[in-house]
C-alpha cells in the first residue's frame, strides 16, 4: 500500500509517499515496506512532519540546490524523512480549492540528482522515526 501525506512549506504544498504493508506477529501490525526499521506510527510522523515544517526557511533551498526551489525543497523533505519513496508537489485552483496540477519525484530520481551534482546529504543511518533524538532536522 502507498500512502501519501501533505506536507506545507510556507506557501508551498508537497506530498510525500511511503510503502506500508500489513505484517503479522501477534496481532497485525501496519509496517514500513521498503526501510530497515519497519516500525510506523501516523503519530510520530506526524510529529516529524511538523517539526520539518516549523524547521523550514527561505534560505533553506540554498543548501540543497540553487538551481531551482521545487527540487531544493524536496531534497529538504527527502533529507529530514529518509524512508519516503518519493516526494510530489501540488498547486491548488485559487477558485475552488481543487488540485489542478501535480508533480511527482520517485526516490530514485532524487538520489540521482544527488549524486550527479554531488549534493551533501545528511548522514540518518541511525534514523528512527520513534526517537526524536535520532531527527537530524536541518
Amino acid at each position: 500500500m502507498i500512502i501519501n501525506r501533505r506536507i506545507k512549506l510556507k506557501d508551498y504544498n508537497y506530498f510525500i509517499s511511503y510503502e506500508c504493508e500489513y505484517n503479522t506477529r501477534d496481532d497485525i501490525y501496519l509496517d514500513f515496506k521498503n526501510y530497515k526499521d519497519k516500525y510506523y506510527d501516523g503519530g510520530d510522523l506526524t510529529l516529524l512532519i511538523e517539526a520539518i515544517e516549523r524547521n523550514y526557511n527561505k534560505d533553506t533551498y540554498k543548501k540543497y540546490s540553487d538551481r531551482t526551489w521545487l527540487m531544493s525543497d524536496a531534497l529538504y523533505i527527502y533529507d529530514n524523512i529518509p524512508f519516503i519513496s518519493g516526494v510530489g508537489y501540488y498547486i491548488m485552483s485559487s477558485k475552488d480549492g481543487s488540485i489542478v496540477s501535480t508533480t511527482y519525484m520517485s526516490k530514485e530520481e532524487l538520489d540521482k540528482y544527488i549524486k550527479d551534482n554531488n549534493v551533501k546529504m545528511t548522514d540518518n543511518s541511525d534514523f528512527k522515526l520513534y526517537d526524536q533524538r535520532t531527527w537530524k532536522l536541518k
